[in-house]
């Protein structure tokens, strides 16, 4: 369930919503709900999917012109769309492309230990930092 504030519910990755309903009689069920309009709510930021590098929408706001003064407190709200992100990240691809040369290469900087059955113990430094890298650079839930 996406957290609520007054006018505005945070959701995790959404690119795109199709339909969002608002359990208002709280039945938990979504059925009998009518969707909002287009004009009721904005995708925040608004910025997302524009600039050199896309990013997914993280909340939802409802706009002061639409027929919603602020969501129901308490109420569920159902949000369809498309969720994840727009495109590959351009550092998701560069770290990917640089892990997989350090796990190529059959030496010590592909990883610090190596059991009897092949299975890596622990990762190198060099893995290492270009995940904490991407983790600081805010791509904490790119799946790859």
């Amino acid at each position: 369930m996406p957290l609520m504030r007054d006018a505005v519910i945070y959701v995790e990755d959404l690119v795109s919503a199709a339909t969002i309903k608002i359990d208002e009689d709280q039945d938990g069920d979504f059925s009998d709900e009518t969707a909002l309009a287009a004009s009721d709510y904005e995708l925040i930021p608004r910025s997302a999917p524009y600039g050199s590098e896309p990013r997914p929408y993280t909340a939802i706001e409802l706009t002061t012109w639409g027929t919603k003064g602020c969501f129901v407190p308490g109420a569920r709200v159902e949000v369809t769309g498309v969720h994840g992100w727009p495109s590959v990240p351009a550092a998701i691809k560069r770290a990917c492309i640089q892990l997989t040369a350090i796990l190529r290469l059959d030496s010590p900087r592909a990883q610090r230990q190596v059991t009897d059955l092949g299975q890596v113990v622990e990762m190198s430094p060099q893995g290492a930092g270009i995940v904490r890298d991407l983790i600081r650079e805010g791509y904490r839930r790119v799946v790859i």
